[in-house]
């Protein structure tokens, strides 16, 4: 958003920069004002808490439109930036373009380590597990499709599995390396 200093031919520069990943590469995108980047949210991510994004935004607004009727210009507001980027279910946000690199690299990084082994996601009605005959655990579970409602998701990794509800909670966690998945049919007898 340009605002133009009283009596003079110099502007304020404000914009929400957004960051993102996408295909293992750090991008952005420029806003120019909240109104579209709120539109962009709504159709985007509609289920992300905007945090204090738009009390940042307009009471920086508001100060930058104080000073521009003034007819004063101050070099530090020249170009600003409100930073942000997606964090869990939260839009986390700075002024400080090296605080929210951080943040975001951070976030990143520990993404990354959650993730690391992961190798897949079965759906499950129901499950059991017990040794197997080999020594390892031996994990059985029933999947109907047809069935619908909330199905559990075992997540396996190299070197443990987690069971998860449906509402993104752990259920269950196996911390094994020693373990084989066996789909036994819809229903548990």
């Amino acid at each position: 958003m340009k605002i133009r200093i009283h009596d003079k031919s110099l502007v304020y520069d404000f914009n929400i920069i957004y960051y993102y990943v996408a295909f293992d590469k750090q991008l952005s995108s420029t806003f120019g004002d909240i109104k579209s980047f709120e539109n962009f949210m709504a159709e985007n991510h509609p289920d992300i808490n905007f945090g204090d994004v738009p009390a940042k935004y307009a009471k920086h607004l508001e100060e930058l439109q104080a000073e521009a009727s003034k007819g004063v210009y101050k070099d530090e507001y020249g170009n600003t930036s409100l930073y942000c980027f997606i964090c869990g279910d939260t839009l986390c946000s700075s002024f400080s373009y090296v605080g929210i690199y951080e943040k975001l690299s951070d976030f990143i990084s520990s993404q990354k380590s959650v993730n690391d082994g992961y190798v897949y996601t079965f759906l499950a009605h129901n499950w059991s597990f017990d040794w197997g005959n080999n020594g390892a655990y031996k994990i059985k579970y029933w999947y109907d499709k047809d069935k619908g409602g909330d199905a559990y998701k075992i997540r396996a990794f190299k070197d443990k599995v987690l069971f998860e509800q449906g509402n993104g909670l752990i259920h269950s966690m196996i911390v094994s390396d020693n373990y084989y998945i066996h789909y036994e049919g819809k229903q548990k007898e």
